[in-house]
């Protein structure tokens, strides 16, 4: 893992800053191109993994490994909002790297955004996308979205490892006293 091999750079908060300005920087600029995230998946895709780093980067915590860094309520909720149901992510990348970054085209295409794409999330068990509103989570992990009971019982022999791997994640990191 990358931690491992750079410590100097995840124990300095001033170059994790440095490391998530530039990639704010470098998500934003792709944002601006016109119809990148709309037309092309693979930027989008692209442009996804940024701000999951990002986010890692600004919640880090030397304390704790990797994976527990990276199940922390925050970080898991960032990479849900932007991963599942990222056929119309573009609302929620905008939003991302808008409170990060002052930029008047960032504002007017979130605005537009917000106007004319819903909220979406996507059912961790039958795929279908759906406003985040009426979706649920499971009250275990916080983490996986479902459409309903019906759906979340379907999905619990392939959720139940994953789930023990979050909440143990999460347990770790609170005998550790992160936030």
């Amino acid at each position: 893992m990358q931690i491992q091999k750079h410590p100097n750079v995840w124990n300095d908060s001033s170059k994790r800053k440095l490391a998530a300005d530039m990639l704010t920087r470098i998500g934003a600029n792709l944002l601006c191109v016109p119809d990148t995230v709309n037309q092309d998946r693979k930027s989008q895709q692209f442009i996804i993994s940024i701000a999951y780093a990002i986010t890692i980067l600004e919640n880090f915590d030397a304390k704790l490994d990797f994976i527990s860094n990276s199940v922390k309520p925050v970080v898991a909720a960032r990479y849900r909002d932007l991963y599942c149901g990222t056929t119309n992510a573009s609302r929620d990348l905008l939003k991302f790297y808008r409170k990060r970054m002052r930029c008047k085209c960032l504002k007017k295409m979130h605005l537009e955004a917000r106007r004319t794409i819903p909220k979406l999330g996507e059912c961790c068990n039958c795929d279908q996308i759906k406003e985040r509103s009426l979706l649920m989570c499971c009250s275990r992990c916080m983490f996986t979205h479902y459409c309903s009971r019906e759906c979340q019982v379907a999905a619990s022999p392939e959720h139940r490892g994953d789930c023990d791997n979050f909440v143990r994640a999460r347990q770790h990191a609170v005998a550790c006293d992160v936030p």
